[in-house]
């Protein structure tokens, strides 16, 4: 009996080595297991969204260059009408107006604005060909035109505005320099007229040769 009590208490901690092997055996394939289900399955990623594109700016009115540098031309004409009109004002003595120079300058004037003329009219002239080419705008009831349509409509009214404003300004620049001329004119034939009709001394009278020499 002693002897059973004995062996029992030796192999009592080898049992318990050999059930804490049982169990650690029993454990290791979940882990494995688990390891590659991890290993299999890959990172989330994260999902970008997609960035909408901007818009299209929009496109600019469409404008005549070349009209508005007329329009700036011809308001340096129309201010050089005006500074050479001031010198035919009452306080303005005749002796300090130098008509030579204001008759190149008028002439001048007259020469620049017919060149406006001379290119903007044609230009005038075929875009108002091409207005009266398009149908005609619907009337008051009707359905609205498309809108490509009403777009170039407008586009060449607005074109056909900015040419005529440097169409009339150089009209009225050549009348005011042709004005100006007839002025000048009639300035120099009067002074003319004042030089002959000038009473001077007659050569018979001393004072005449004292002027001579």
């Amino acid at each position: 009996m002693i002897r059973r009590t004995l062996v029992l208490f030796t192999m009592l901690p080898l049992l318990a080595i050999s059930a804490s092997l049982a169990l650690a055996f029993e454990r290791q394939p979940l882990l494995v297991a688990q390891g590659a289900e991890a290993q299999q399955s890959p990172l989330p990623i994260a999902q970008t969204q997609a960035v909408p594109a901007a818009p299209a700016p929009a496109a600019p009115a469409e404008s005549d260059e070349p009209a508005a540098d007329a329009s700036r031309q011809v308001d340096r004409l129309k201010a050089q009408t005006q500074d050479l009109q001031r010198y035919f004002k009452p306080d303005v003595k005749p002796e300090d107006r130098d008509l030579n120079e204001m008759r190149q300058k008028a002439e001048n004037t007259i020469e620049q604005a017919t060149k406006i003329l001379g290119t903007a009219r044609p230009r005038y002239h075929e875009l108002k060909d091409r207005l009266s080419r398009l149908a005609p705008p619907p009337a008051a009831g009707q359905p609205p035109e498309p809108d490509a349509l009403a777009g170039e409509r407008a586009s060449l009214n607005a074109r056909l505005s900015q040419l005529l404003k440097p169409i009339t300004g150089a009209q009225d620049a050549v009348g005011d320099a042709n004005n100006l001329l007839d002025r000048i004119n009639r300035e120099r034939r009067i002074l003319f007229a004042n030089k002959l009709l000038q009473r001077v001394a007659s050569p018979l009278s001393p004072s005449f040769w004292l002027e001579v020499r």
